[in-house]
Order: structure tokens, then sequence, then C-alpha cells
């Protein structure tokens, strides 16, 4: 979606901007000037996320919510076939924002996330339809993100019961396994849901699912960084 707006800059800031236009790759001011932007921009915003529809699909509407609050206005919905999503939502005019859909044959999450490699070229948030951060910043997520040398940071948060993905084992700020069967503890830091990406993480979708294949290998290249979330957690 492209948006006419009116700008008022300074001559020899313009010059400046003209002078890049080669008339290939940028073949016009304004062309110049959002290739400018983007790149200024680039680590400094994220704006596009990926929701995985599974089957449950109770906090969908709360989690489109919490992403347009968080400025995110692009998002694309993977789900089944027949799923009535698209329907409902629409492109998402009604929202506020732009939804794109990548409808998957149900073979795991690895697969969903694989089908939309060619939609992310640039750092994106991976998140749930059935998990809910409230109080999740994802600016501060993606500042977080930035400081670690990494294809992936996952949102952890602490719970009594060990998932059955596993429980996170930290070194520092990065995490180097997931343990199934830890040791009785009195909490356990377990994947909440959420996850801010690099295009890299599509190397490591081998197999069927992204929790149980993807995340271990990420971890165990050195790739997988935990921050831990404290705040209000819905699944």
């Amino acid at each position: 979606m492209i948006s006419r707006i009116s700008l008022t800059i300074e001559k020899e800031l313009l010059g400046k901007v003209d002078a890049l236009v080669d008339g290939e790759e940028l073949k016009n001011r304004s062309q110049t000037i959002s290739y400018l932007l983007r790149t200024a921009l680039k680590g400094m915003v994220v704006g596009k996320a990926l929701v995985l529809a599974g089957k449950n699909k109770f906090l969908l509407e709360r989690v489109l919510a919490w992403l347009k609050k968080n400025g995110i206005a692009q998002v694309v919905i993977a789900a089944g076939k027949g799923s009535g999503l698209s329907e409902k939502y629409g492109d998402g005019a009604k929202h506020g924002m732009e939804i794109e859909y990548s409808f998957d044959e149900n073979k795991g999450t690895a697969a969903a996330l694989k089908k939309t490699e060619e939609k992310f070229k640039e750092p994106f948030l991976l998140c749930y339809s059935d998990v809910f951060c409230e109080e999740l910043s994802v600016k501060d997520l993606l500042a977080f993100h930035n400081s670690q040398k990494g294809d992936c940071t996952l949102v952890l948060t602490w719970s009594k019961q060990p998932s059955k993905y596993g429980v996170a084992k930290l070194s520092g700020a990065k995490i180097t396994d997931f343990e199934e069967k830890p040791s009785s503890a009195e909490g356990f830091l377990i994947n909440a849901g959420v996850a801010l990406c690099n295009p890299g993480v599509f190397k490591f979708l081998g197999g069927a699912s992204f929790e149980k294949n993807a995340l271990p290998a990420m971890a165990g290249h050195g790739s997988l960084s935990g921050y831990v979330y404290y705040g209000k957690w819905m699944h």
C-alpha cells in the first residue's frame, strides 16, 4: 500500500536525493526517498508479523490488536485450508492493517513457516493465535534482539509446569538446549509463543516442527537467544 504525502525538505538535501536516482534500481525521487527511509529504519522497527493460526484461534483478535498497538500493520496469517479466517478478517482494512494469508496442508509449524519465506526479507515477529503476551513491548524485544548475534530471539516466560516442548536452558542470554524432562523446580522457563526472527531462520526449517526441530537446531548453532518476559501471559 502506497500513500501520497507532502514533504518540506532542504534544497541541498533534495539535491543529494536526486543524485541517487539512476533510472534503473532507483527510477525516481519517490522510490529513492522510500529506499533511504527503509534503509535508515532497518533494525529500528519491526514492520511485519507472521501469525501461526492452528486449531485454537480464540485469542487471534486480541493478538492482532496487540500487534497494531506495537506498530505492526502488516500481518501474514498462516492457517489451514477452510479455516474461514480470510472470510472473517478479509484484507485487514477494518482492523487498520494489511492482512495476507498463507494456507498450508497441516504439515506442521515449520512447513507453514517455510511456505511464507518469500514474504519476509527483513526481521519479523512470529507469534501464535492461541497465546498472548499482553504486556510485551516489541520495541524492547527488538532492542534486545539487536544486541545479540543470532537468527532468532525467543520470548520465554515462567511457568509452574514444564512445556511439552521442553524447558529452556540458558547460558547468559543464549539458549543452549531444551530439556524435555527437567528436574523438579519451583518454576520453569518455557517458550511463550513469540519470537523475533531474522530471515536466517528459514535455513533451519528442515523438520516438521518449528518448536521441536528448528528451535533446538538454532540453539545448537548458537543462533538462539532467550528474552525473559515477566508480564501477563495467556494460553
